[in-house]
Protein backbone atom coordinates (compact mmCIF):
# COMPACT_ATOMS: atom_id res chain seq x y z
CA UNK A 1 0.00 0.00 0.00
CA UNK A 2 0.95 3.44 -0.87
CA UNK A 3 1.29 6.47 1.50
CA UNK A 4 -0.64 7.98 -1.03
CA UNK A 5 -3.23 5.50 -0.20
CA UNK A 6 -3.27 5.43 3.66
CA UNK A 7 -3.29 9.35 3.72
CA UNK A 8 -6.36 8.51 2.08
CA UNK A 9 -7.80 6.27 4.47
CA UNK A 10 -6.35 8.58 7.50
CA UNK A 11 -8.68 11.26 5.78
CA UNK A 12 -11.59 9.31 5.18
CA UNK A 13 -11.34 8.11 9.19
CA UNK A 14 -11.27 12.13 9.83
CA UNK A 15 -14.19 12.59 7.50
CA UNK A 16 -16.03 10.19 9.39
CA UNK A 17 -15.65 10.74 12.87
CA UNK A 18 -17.03 14.92 11.94
CA UNK A 19 -20.11 13.42 10.32
CA UNK A 20 -20.71 11.13 13.76
CA UNK A 21 -19.61 14.11 15.99
CA UNK A 22 -21.84 16.33 14.04
CA UNK A 23 -24.43 13.47 14.64
CA UNK A 24 -23.60 13.36 18.12
CA UNK A 25 -24.24 17.10 18.48
CA UNK A 26 -27.51 16.81 17.23
CA UNK A 27 -28.63 13.75 18.93
CA UNK A 28 -27.30 15.95 21.70
CA UNK A 29 -29.20 19.37 21.79
CA UNK A 30 -31.14 19.27 18.98
CA UNK A 31 -33.00 15.88 19.22
CA UNK A 32 -32.62 16.20 23.31
CA UNK A 33 -31.40 12.44 23.57
CA UNK A 34 -33.81 10.65 25.88
CA UNK A 35 -33.07 7.00 26.36
CA UNK A 36 -36.72 6.62 28.48
CA UNK A 37 -38.78 8.45 25.54
CA UNK A 38 -38.23 6.85 22.42
CA UNK A 39 -38.75 8.59 19.06
CA UNK A 40 -37.99 7.37 15.35
CA UNK A 41 -36.28 10.34 14.74
CA UNK A 42 -34.64 10.01 17.89
CA UNK A 43 -33.65 6.38 16.69
CA UNK A 44 -32.89 7.20 13.35
CA UNK A 45 -29.89 9.38 14.23
CA UNK A 46 -28.78 7.04 16.92
CA UNK A 47 -28.31 4.23 14.39
CA UNK A 48 -26.59 6.54 12.31
CA UNK A 49 -24.46 7.32 14.96
CA UNK A 50 -24.09 4.09 15.76
CA UNK A 51 -23.01 2.49 12.33
CA UNK A 52 -20.67 5.79 11.58
CA UNK A 53 -18.72 4.41 14.63
CA UNK A 54 -18.72 1.05 13.81
CA UNK A 55 -16.96 2.07 10.49
CA UNK A 56 -14.91 4.18 12.18
CA UNK A 57 -13.56 1.39 14.66
CA UNK A 58 -13.14 -0.83 11.51
CA UNK A 59 -10.98 1.77 9.80
CA UNK A 60 -9.05 2.63 13.05
CA UNK A 61 -7.98 -1.85 13.00
CA UNK A 62 -6.94 -0.87 9.36
CA UNK A 63 -5.00 1.75 10.18
CA UNK A 64 -3.43 0.11 13.33
CA UNK A 65 -2.58 -2.84 11.50
CA UNK A 66 -1.08 -0.48 8.80
CA UNK A 67 0.97 1.63 11.06
CA UNK A 68 2.45 -1.89 13.06
CA UNK A 69 3.14 -3.41 9.57
CA UNK A 70 5.01 -0.34 8.16
CA UNK A 71 6.20 0.77 11.85
CA UNK A 72 5.44 4.03 10.82
CA UNK A 73 3.31 6.46 13.33
CA UNK A 74 2.25 3.59 15.42
CA UNK A 75 2.06 5.69 18.53
CA UNK A 76 -0.41 8.52 17.28
CA UNK A 77 -2.35 5.77 15.05
CA UNK A 78 -2.90 3.48 18.23
CA UNK A 79 -4.01 6.76 20.35
CA UNK A 80 -6.36 7.40 17.90
CA UNK A 81 -7.85 3.95 17.41
CA UNK A 82 -7.85 3.80 21.17
CA UNK A 83 -9.58 6.90 21.60
CA UNK A 84 -12.15 5.37 19.05
CA UNK A 85 -13.01 2.67 21.24
CA UNK A 86 -13.18 5.24 24.34
CA UNK A 87 -15.51 7.26 22.74
CA UNK A 88 -17.56 4.35 21.51
CA UNK A 89 -17.87 2.62 24.87
CA UNK A 90 -18.77 6.02 26.52
CA UNK A 91 -21.39 6.36 23.77
CA UNK A 92 -23.11 3.11 24.58
CA UNK A 93 -23.06 4.31 28.77
CA UNK A 94 -24.60 7.51 27.64
CA UNK A 95 -27.09 5.86 25.10
CA UNK A 96 -28.16 3.35 28.10
CA UNK A 97 -28.57 5.73 30.32
CA UNK A 98 -28.45 8.83 29.29
CA UNK A 99 -25.46 9.68 31.32
CA UNK A 100 -24.23 13.27 30.41
CA UNK A 101 -20.59 12.70 32.03
CA UNK A 102 -20.03 9.51 29.45
CA UNK A 103 -21.50 12.18 26.54
CA UNK A 104 -18.61 14.42 27.68
CA UNK A 105 -15.87 11.59 28.42
CA UNK A 106 -17.32 10.30 24.38
CA UNK A 107 -16.67 14.13 23.42
CA UNK A 108 -13.17 14.32 24.53
CA UNK A 109 -12.20 11.03 23.46
CA UNK A 110 -13.21 11.95 19.65
CA UNK A 111 -11.34 15.19 19.90
CA UNK A 112 -8.24 12.99 20.81
CA UNK A 113 -8.75 10.65 18.09
CA UNK A 114 -8.93 13.75 15.81
CA UNK A 115 -6.19 15.62 16.73
CA UNK A 116 -4.17 12.05 16.66
CA UNK A 117 -5.80 11.61 13.24
CA UNK A 118 -5.03 14.95 11.87
CA UNK A 119 -1.49 14.37 13.12
CA UNK A 120 -0.81 11.23 11.20
CA UNK A 121 -2.25 12.48 7.93
CA UNK A 122 -0.02 15.77 8.10
CA UNK A 123 3.03 13.01 8.54
CA UNK A 124 1.89 11.05 6.26
CA UNK A 125 1.68 14.06 3.18
CA UNK A 126 4.85 15.10 4.36
CA UNK A 127 6.52 11.41 3.75
CA UNK A 128 4.82 11.56 0.55
CA UNK A 129 5.94 15.13 -0.63
CA UNK A 130 9.70 13.52 0.48
CA UNK A 131 9.32 10.36 -1.40
CA UNK A 132 7.57 12.61 -4.63
CA UNK A 133 10.62 15.06 -4.22
CA UNK A 134 13.37 11.96 -3.92
CA UNK A 135 11.70 10.09 -7.03
CA UNK A 136 12.09 13.27 -9.65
Amino acid sequence: MTYQTWRQRTLGLMGALMLDAILGIALTTVINFDPSKPSTVQDVFLVLHILIAVGIIVGGIIQLVLSIRKRVLRLPITIGFISSLLAFGAGGISADNGNSVAVFIMAVCFIIALAAYGYSQTQLSNRLSTVSVEHQ
